[in-house]
Formats: C-alpha cells, structure tokens, sequence
C-alpha cells in the first residue's frame, strides 16, 4: 500500500483498529497470505484509491486510515502536529 502511495506522493498510517480488522478478515491458515492481500485490497487499496481519484486528498499529504463501525476504512486527512516541542534557548550567545 505505501509503495502505491509513494507513487501518489501521499503517505498513509493504519490506525490499530483497521490493522485489527485486515487480521480478522485477512486471516486463514489454510490458505496463507492471499486472503490477508485480498484483506487489504478490498480494504484499503481500492477505496483509497476512489478518494484519490476523487481528488479528496492532494500531493504530498498524510492519510489515517480508521474504522468507522468496525467493518468500514475511512481516510481522513492527518493534521499536522503542532507547538509538542518547547523552543530551544541558545546558551552563551
């Protein structure tokens, strides 16, 4: 997923309720690894790739992707973080 966002020059953050919800619906024993990448298409690929081509998100933003309900991905726009770090004092000048 991120190297298709790459090439969108977006990048992209599952939150821990969507990565939940790849494991429990991507998740099968008997059949390895294609139903978890059949998770995350179905998921994540092809409906973000919807709200690309809408042009709901722009170069160069962050995406989070959540749950709504605990079956449906959403995107939102990750908003910058502001001000976490106190200003630094130069000392001795």
């Amino acid at each position: 997923v991120n190297e298709s966002a790459k090439a969108m020059e977006v990048t992209i953050e599952l939150s821990d309720s969507v990565k939940d919800l790849l494991v429990a619906e991507g998740y099968d024993p008997n059949l390895g690894a294609r139903p978890l990448r059949r998770a995350v298409q179905r998921f994540i690929e092809d409906p973000l790739s919807e709200e690309l081509l809408l042009g709901r998100f722009q170069k160069g933003d962050a995406i989070v992707a959540e749950t709504e309900d605990g079956k449906t991905v959403i995107f939102k726009r990750k908003e910058p973080e502001t001000g976490t770090e106190p200003e630094k004092e130069l000392v001795g000048q």
